[in-house]
């Protein structure tokens, strides 16, 4: 028994304890299991900082996979902060207050980084004036609290490439994840995202272009709804649905693939800068106030294809004088 209280003794002194803190190069740390640790609030927090992917403390090396509730907040003096792919989380109101966090760098990673929300109930850097983001891997959040949405001073996004494994780090774009951020001119997806969320880039009126790669094959609903400023775009082959055009005023241009068999509801309404569109022999159905008030369009060829036409499809369109409607339409 003495033996095994003497073996006992030895093993717990040879561990760390858990919820010990440490301090390392200005960023405090707090020992969680297994040799992980968690960034905590109480380091020294300004200008730009990067987090290591780990760290050495009393002779034990630690893996940093968590960024902690409240971490950085009211940080008024941190300008960039730098995420290593180690991280797998960032808790609430980590960034809160931060009125100084200009850039944002999270590195690539397969692994999901599954983000908190800040204290107004917004998304985590509601109110950061955030200007430059790169990100890497997938980013998961509570429905309504996208990290990023109504960043109006965001104004450029750099999505990270790189394929590992277990396949491609970033393969989607979530629910509205950038919805509102009007400093928004540009951006590039890409390959390797196969789906833009729902309302991703609604209300983006700064948005002047946008590249999708072929690999996208699902586009949300009002993904790009509101963006006044987009004058052309080019649907990649794969894609089947379109619903996500809502009030681009601007958009001149649009080319449809031959994958696309459904022109869904309000897909381009109050598109009042469409003069004609072409529709593929593939579509099968036009929903509901789908050209709404398209009161530029003066010509569109519907294809024998399409057997369904939603109520008020081209309701409003004062500039489509004659409309031939096929005869293989058996629901309208």
């Amino acid at each position: 028994m003495k033996k095994l209280l003497t073996i006992l003794m030895l093993l717990a002194a040879s561990l760390p304890l858990w919820a010990e803190t440490f301090l390392v190069d200005g960023i405090k740390y707090e020992i969680e299991y297994s040799r992980k640790v968690a960034v905590i609030s109480g380091g020294s927090y300004s200008g730009d900082i990067v987090i290591p992917s780990s760290v050495k403390y009393k002779s034990f090396t630690y893996i940093v996979t968590s960024i902690g509730y409240n971490a950085f907040s009211g940080c008024t003096g941190l300008t960039s902060i730098t995420i290593p792919s180690s991280v797998t989380s960032i808790g609430k109101y980590a960034f809160d207050n931060c009125t100084s966090l200009k850039e944002v760098k999270i590195d690539d990673s397969p692994e999901t980084l599954s983000l908190g929300y800040n204290g107004s109930g917004e998304g985590l850097f509601y109110d950061c004036p955030l200007e430059s983001l790169y990100f890497g891997r997938n980013l998961s959040y509570e429905e309504g609290y996208s990290p990023f949405s109504n960043i109006k001073t965001l104004k450029e996004i750099t999505i990270g490439y790189c394929v590992s494994s277990i396949g491609n780090c970033v393969t989607s774009i979530g629910n509205y994840a950038f919805d509102g951020c009007t400093g928004l001119t540009s951006i590039t997806i890409p390959d390797g995202v196969t789906s833009i969320g729902i309302g991703a880039f609604s209300g983006c009126t700064g948005l002047t272009s946008i590249y999708l790669p072929k690999s996208v094959t699902s586009i949300g609903r009002g993904a790009f709804s509101g963006c006044t400023r987009l004058t052309e775009f080019t649907i990649p082959d794969g894609v089947t649905s379109i619903a996500c055009f809502s009030g681009c005023t601007g958009l001149t241009s649009i080319t449809i693939p031959n994958s696309v068999t459904s022109i869904g509801n309000y897909a381009f309404s109050r598109c009042t800068g469409l003069t004609s569109i072409n529709l593929p022999n593939s579509v099968t159905s036009i929903g509901e106030s789908a050209f709404y008030d398209c009161t530029g369009l003066t010509s569109i060829t519907i294809p024998n294809s399409v057997t369904s036409i939603g109520i008020g499809a081209f309701e409003s369109c004062s500039g489509l004088t004659e409309i031939t409607i096929p005869s293989s339409v058996t629901s309208r």
